[in-house]
């Protein structure tokens, strides 16, 4: 799994950051920052809620071959 975050998107709603904190922060800027590109299989489900439950679809998931 890949994650991209379309900052240019981005509202700072805040809920993907409570949903997968360990995937998503916060810029200096308030904006979201992307922590791991590349999250474990652990997270898979906190990141695609996270990517589900962003108010402007901000969040996307790009499965790799072979994960």
């Amino acid at each position: 799994m890949r994650v991209i975050v379309h900052s240019d998107f981005c509202m700072a709603s805040g809920s993907c950051q409570r949903i997968a904190p360990t995937v998503f922060g916060f810029s200096t800027e308030g904006w979201v920052s992307l922590l791991d590109e590349h999250p474990g299989d652990e997270q898979r489900t906190a990141v695609r809620q996270a990517a589900d439950i962003c108010p402007v679809g901000a969040i996307e998931i790009i499965e790799e071959p072979g994960h």
